[in-house]
């Protein structure tokens, strides 16, 4: 069956098979069921309150820019690969969405390009939804990288208050927060991040993650049963929120 799948693939014009993608992306958001996200009710609480700038690294398709458009002042919404980006503009466009700016940038701790690899699904098919950055990799999809600091500088007029930041970058999440530092500083915004390794091995990238995030008073918290506590040794989890104590008011507000 996967033979199949990727001989129509070939078959298939770029641009029909394309557009195809882009219709189907759609159809995902709109029947998508919010609830089975409890990440993004907490989200939502928190830019309800603040109503200020959302951030979405990685972007993707569109998930998280659009559900959590209309409780945020704007959002600027990110996303590397071409493809997806093509994608995920549309689906900007089909929803309204007048209050999202995309860009088509990659994120790290430094200026300059980059190396997407795109992993084939088990049907042999490319996924560009989990493309990530492989210094080491020749081939691939060659991205314009900047830091997050750069780009909110370039638009210091338009945001004013960062209320939240998502982050998923399959695997390239220090070098994103370490290239936002500023940001996080000024901002102080709640912040979600995608994690794919033990946070208290010594040496890793979470333990350097969290270690970062902690000096800057941040603590970290994981979803247990719907509910947002805060970590403890020992447990690991694949999205973590970083919250101040402002963050925390006002989630306990509503619940």
């Amino acid at each position: 069956m996967g033979s199949i799948k990727k001989t129509m693939q070939k078959l298939i014009p770029d641009g029909l098979l394309h557009y195809y993608k882009k219709v189907s992306a759609h159809r995902i958001l709109k029947r998508f069921d919010a609830q089975s996200q409890p990440e993004l009710k907490i989200c939502r609480d928190i830019l309800s309150s603040l109503n200020g700038t959302f951030v979405d690294v990685g972007a993707n398709i569109g998930l998280y820019t659009f559900y959590l458009a209309e409780r945020a002042s704007n959002v600027i919404s990110v996303e590397p690969i071409p493809w997806t980006y093509e994608i995920l503009t549309y689906n900007i466009n089909k929803f309204g969405l007048k209050n999202v700016e995309a860009v088509n940038v990659g994120l790290s701790n430094a200026a300059g390009k980059a190396n997407f690899t795109v992993p084939e699904t088990k049907e042999g098919i490319q996924n560009y939804y989990r493309a990530r950055i492989a210094p080491d990799h020749k081939d691939g999809i060659k991205v314009k990288v900047l830091t997050l600091d750069h780009l909110i500088r370039e638009r210091e007029r338009e945001v004013k208050d960062i209320a939240l930041i998502k982050i998923d970058v399959e695997g390239h999440y220090l070098e994103c927060v370490q290239g936002a530092m500023e940001t996080i500083e000024k901002h102080r915004p709640a912040l979600l991040i995608e994690v794919d390794e033990d946070p208290d091995k010594e040496g890793s990238n979470a333990k350097r993650l969290s270690s970062k995030l902690t000096e800057k008073g941040y603590r970290d918290f994981v979803l247990h049963e719907g509910y947002l506590k805060p970590r403890e040794k020992g447990v690991q989890a694949i999205n973590y929120f970083f919250l101040t104590d402002r963050h925390k008011d006002i989630l306990l507000n509503h619940h």
